[in-house]
């Protein structure tokens, strides 16, 4: 498996350059209502989506969450007082892109 950081590796299927594409990981993470048990989490889908099926929800590098669908989410099962460390990756028939840059949430 060859992986870059333009997202290509040669595992799966081939897109349109005979490479594997892995899905961009989304940007923009910005937290929307925060009660003491959800958070919605708003983003910027990747613009080359390459077949994104859906996002991973990680709360310090561990998955909390998988989602289908549009650009915002909302986080149940939280604890009040808590702070959250968000991030979030696309996925696609070939695999889970990087992570997306932390986003911190605190729950009230």
């Amino acid at each position: 498996m060859i992986d870059g950081s333009s997202g290509s590796r040669i595992t799966g299927n081939k897109g349109s350059l005979g490479l594997y594409i892995l899905p961009v990981a989304p940007t923009g993470l910005s937290s929307g209502a925060v009660t003491s048990s959800t958070a919605v989490i708003n983003f910027t889908a990747p613009a080359a989506k390459y077949g994104v099926i859906g996002y991973n929800a990680y709360n310090n590098g561990v998955k909390i969450g998988q989602y289908s669908g549009a650009t915002s989410i909302t986080l149940t099962g939280l604890t009040g007082t808590t702070t959250y460390s968000i991030t979030l990756a696309a996925y696609n028939i070939n695999g889970v892109s990087t992570q997306s840059s932390a986003l911190s949430v605190t729950t009230p």
